[in-house]
């Protein structure tokens, strides 16, 4: 599972950095990243691995940046 790391453009932001590198570090978390995979698998579901995860992270950073620039 090592190659399961989440990556976002922090810009600097040292809370998100922590964040992230606390999450790639997390063997647990890389294990309950995988069960879903497996799990998703076996009901025909799309990708909900870390694939997944890495994929909101950025949606969610990107709403989010878009929303404090509008002022809200």
């Amino acid at each position: 599972m090592e190659s399961a790391r989440i990556s976002a453009p922090t810009r600097g932001n040292r809370r998100l950095d922590a964040l992230l590198e606390a999450a790639n570090a997390d063997g647990q978390l890389k294990a309950w990243w995988y069960v879903q995979q497996v799990n998703a698998n076996r009901l025909g579901m799309s990708d909900h691995s870390w694939v997944h995860v890495q994929i909101v992270v950025n949606i969610a950073l990107r709403l989010l940046r878009l929303l404090e620039r509008s002022g809200v």
